[in-house]
C-alpha cells in the first residue's frame, strides 16, 4: 500500500460505505493540525492568503476553476495575493464537457476571468473519458481499488497538468456556509413570525435535549426514500450513521463550522486519498477554504449566530474581490451526466449481478438504478466495485 505525507496508505472503504456511497463520522484528532494557524486578530482574507501562499510559491499554481462561487473566490484571492507580492499569476484550470448543458459555466467563467484580468486559462475537454469506468478511472481502480470519493479519478488530468507545481481547489465553501443546526432558529428570529408550524418544529428540534433530537432525527430520516438498491439492514445502519453525525453538531454556528475539516468524508477524500495521488504526480495539493486558519477566522467573524445565507457571507468576506453578480448567483453547475456514460453502460449490459455484497445490496434494483436516465451518485462506488470483481480484483 502506498504511503504518503501522512504516513498512511489509501483508505480501504468498508462494505457499508461502498453500499451506501457515503463515509460518515468525524476524526477529531484532525483538529490539531490542518495548515497555517491564525491568531485572534487574523481576518478571513488574511487567513486565506496564508493558506494560498505556499501554492503560489510553487509555480505553476493551477486553480481548479468551475466558475462557481467557491472556486471563483479562491482564484480571485490567489490572483490578488500574487500581484501584490510579485508572484506568478495563478492559472485557472477548467474541465469542459461539450454538449452537457448542466455542466456549462462558460458565461460565469468568462465574467470572472475578465474581471481578474487573467490571460492564461487551461481548458481540458472531455466526452466520455471521465465516465466512472472510463479510460481515466480504470487504471486508478486497478492500482488502488475503489477509492473515496467515487469520482476522485477525475482529478488525474488536472494533477498531470500541474505536475511539478501546485493545484488549488475551492472545496469546503458549501460546507462552511451551508445550513446548520442553528439555521432554523436564526430564520425564525429574522422573520419574527411564529405562524409557520414547520419552522417552529425545526427550531424546537434544534434546541431539544440530545435524546429527543435523536428520536426526531431518526423519525425524519426514516421517512425519506431509501436508496432502492439498499436492503433494510443496510439502510438502518446508514440512518444510524447519519443520526450520529447530526448529534455531533454543536448548536453554536462557530463551533459547528470548526468541525467541517474533521469530517471523515473530508479527511479521507481530500487530505488522504487525493494528497497521495498528488504526491505520485509531484504536486502540492491545497484546499485553502478547509485549512484550520481560515476556518477559525470565519468562525470568529460569524460568531455564535453565523451568517444568514452563503451570499451574505461571501459578500461580507469577498465583496471587494468579485462582482456582486458572481457572489449572489443562485444557480450551480451539475456534473452528474458525465459520470455514467458509454463505458459504464456497456459494462452494465453484460453484468451478471456478482461483485456486490448480497446482504447489503439488491443486485436487480441496483442494475435498474444504473440503467436509469440519472443514476444516483451514491451507487457509483458499487459500480466500480462490480467492475473490479469482473476483472478478478477485490475492492
Amino acid at each position: 500500500m502506498l504511503a504518503g505525507r501522512s504516513g498512511l496508505g489509501f483508505y480501504a472503504l468498508k462494505p457499508l460505505e461502498i453500499a451506501t456511497g457515503w463515509v460518515s463520522g468525524y476524526d477529531r484528532s484532525a483538529l490539531d493540525g490542518g495548515g497555517p494557524r491564525s491568531d485572534s486578530t487574523t481576518s478571513p482574507v488574511e487567513a486565506l492568503e496564508r493558506a494560498l501562499r505556499p501554492a503560489l510559491c510553487r509555480p505553476p499554481c493551477l486553480v481548479r476553476f468551475s466558475g462557481g462561487r467557491d472556486s471563483s473566490v479562491v482564484l480571485a484571492a490567489a490572483a490578488t495575493l500574487a500581484r501584490r507580492e510579485g508572484l506568478d499569476d495563478p492559472v485557472p484550470l477548467t474541465q469542459v464537457f461539450p454538449g452537457d448543458r448542466d455542466a456549462d459555466e462558460a458565461a460565469w467563467q468568462e465574467l470572472v476571468l475578465r474581471h481578474l484580468g487573467l490571460q492564461e486559462w487551461i481548458r481540458q475537454r472531455f466526452s466520455a473519458e471521465l465516465d466512472v469506468l472510463g479510460p481515466v478511472a480504470r487504471p486508478l481502480l486497478l492500482r488502488h481499488g475503489v477509492l473515496w470519493p467515487a469520482r476522485i479519478y477525475g482529478q488525474m488530468p488536472m494533477l498531470e497538468a500541474a505536475r511539478g507545481g501546485s493545484l488549488v481547489s475551492g472545496e469546503g465553501g458549501d460546507e462552511l456556509f451551508g445550513p446548520w443546526r442553528l439555521t432554523p432558529i436564526a430564520a425564525l428570529g429574522q422573520t419574527r413570525s411564529l405562524g409557520d408550524r414547520r419552522a417552529r418544529h425545526l427550531a424546537a428540534g434544534a434546541v431539544a435535549p440530545r435524546p429527543v433530537r435523536s428520536i426526531l432525527l431518526r423519525r425524519w430520516l426514516t421517512q425519506q426514500p431509501a436508496p432502492p438498491w439498499l436492503r433494510a439492514p443496510a439502510w438502518r445502519a446508514a440512518v444510524d450513521g447519519a443520526v450520529a453525525d447530526a448529534l455531533e453538531e454543536p448548536l453554536r454556528w462557530d463551533r459547528a463550522v470548526a468541525l467541517v475539516p474533521a469530517r471523515r468524508a473530508v479527511r479521507i477524500g481530500l487530505f488522504r486519498n487525493l494528497r497521495l495521488l498528488a504526491d505520485e504526480a509531484g504536486v502540492l495539493d491545497a484546499h485553502p477554504l478547509l485549512e484550520s486558519g481560515f476556518v477559525a477566522a470565519v468562525g470568529r467573524l460569524g460568531g455564535w449566530r453565523g451568517f444568514p445565507t452563503k451570499t451574505d457571507a461571501l459578500r461580507r468576506l469577498f465583496g471587494h474581490l468579485l462582482p456582486d453578480a458572481v457572489l449572489a448567483r443562485a444557480d450551480k453547475a451539475l456534473f452528474n451526466a458525465t459520470a455514467v456514460q458509454s463505458h459504464s453502460r456497456e459494462f452494465v449490459e453484460g453484468w451478471d449481478g456478482t461483485g456486490v455484497d448480497p446482504e447489503l445490496v439488491d443486485a436487480e434494483a441496483l442494475r435498474y438504478e444504473w440503467v436509469s436516465d440519472g443514476p444516483d451518485a451514491r451507487s457509483l462506488l458499487l459500480l466500480q466495485q462490480a467492475w473490479l470483481a469482473s476483472n478478478g480484483v477485490g475492492a
